[in-house]
């Protein structure tokens, strides 16, 4: 995950974040240790009924 983008986000301890279509976890990864929570929803299942 490039440095560039995990700036871009402004994260710090105090900020929730949520990812809609969070398949592999690849940002998740990269982004919890730099804020408080994280949510990710994966969605494949309902973009695969549509």
């Amino acid at each position: 995950m490039g440095k560039v983008f995990l700036n871009t986000m402004e994260l710090d301890l105090t900020k929730a974040v949520l990812e809609v279509g969070v398949g592999t976890g690849k940002i998740a990864i990269n982004v919890v240790p730099y804020c408080r929570s994280f949510t990710g929803i994966l969605i494949l299942e309902l973009v695969k009924s549509i």
